[in-house]
């Protein structure tokens, strides 16, 4: 047992060590959010046509657009019934985008969208096996827009097939719809005909939207915005299909979309990169933290 004075030396120490620790996760966490605030800026520029110069020689949007939809072949029509807000634009101030650009919004497309099962036809708990079909929910989507089958629940080859909905395809963009609305993954080759849980539903927009660029316009503060404003219920949100559909995206010529999705990406790589040294650092700090009170009671401050 350290005498009192020797007790109160180490006390002192280790607020001074505690100080010194606080002040560098202080300026961590304070890089956090200036990266989290960068990254808001590139794609703001991005969505707003300041990233990339436009090229004249780009096909028009509008031609794109009656391109895809007289050529369109999916099973999925327009929902002649919804109907976009009509106001929109003003509730979550749509920026102004290049002339060549336009608005347009999803429940104007025959998108092949939908959710997973759910209701009667959700996997009871004593249908999940230990290998099988992943079947991805929320929590497998990560902040860097991809999936991660760390805590994944599997089910039998048998009910995957019997279950008609949630069955990605590549290049799918996923979407939370319960919870924590709005995050974001993009469905990569590995993951192709992967089951999902009714908190989620893919988007695929065929040939109209490069798929990296429709995902970064989704994870834009512009499109956050309007599925914030879309999004019902007051205990539980969620951002039902039919809302889903109301939001407005801009749609530039397909080879610019592919020069915007391209330069996000080195961008991104850096931010991400940067996210997470952070996060090894403010890591190593806890457990350095740990690691100084078990010196200290070990006598190793005194």
């Amino acid at each position: 047992m350290p005498t009192i004075s020797e007790q109160k030396l180490i006390v002192t120490k280790i607020e001074e060590l505690f100080s010194q620790l606080d002040a560098g996760v202080g300026g961590l966490k304070r890089a956090q959010t200036a990266l989290k605030r960068y990254r808001a800026s590139v794609l703001k520029a991005a969505f707003e046509g300041r990233l990339v110069p436009q090229n004249q020689d780009d096909e028009s949007p509008r031609t794109l657009l009656t391109n895809f939809l007289e050529s369109n072949t999916l099973e999925q029509r327009i929902p002649r019934k919804i109907k976009p807000i009509e106001n929109i634009s003003e509730i979550v101030n749509l920026p102004h985008i290049p002339e060549k650009w336009i608005w347009i919004g999803l429940s104007e497309l025959p998108l092949d969208i939908s959710d997973g099962n759910y209701a009667g036809n959700y996997p009871k708990s004593s249908d999940f096996v230990s290998k099988g079909v992943p079947f991805i929910r929320a929590v497998n989507i990560y902040d860097n827009y991809s999936l991660d089958l760390k805590d994944t629940r599997y089910i039998t080859t048998e009910l995957h097939r019997k279950l008609q909905r949630g069955h990605l395809l590549e290049h799918d963009i996923l979407i939370v719809t319960r919870g924590s609305i709005g995050k974001l993954a993009i469905v990569s080759k590995s993951f192709i005909d992967f089951n999902i849980n009714a908190q989620l539903v893919r988007i695929n927009t065929g040939n109209l939207f490069f798929p990296k660029f429709f995902l970064y316009v989704l994870a834009s503060d512009h499109c956050q915005r309007q599925i914030s404003h879309l999004s019902t219920g007051t205990t539980l949100k969620q951002l039902p299909i039919r809302q889903l559909r109301k939001i407005r995206v801009p749609l530039p010529p397909y080879r610019e979309q592919i020069r915007i999705a391209d330069e996000v990406d080195k961008y991104l790589s850096i931010i991400i990169q940067v996210e997470q040294l952070i996060h090894k650092q403010i890591t190593w700090s806890n457990n350095l933290r740990q690691a100084i009170l078990a010196e200290a009671f070990k006598g190793g401050l005194a």
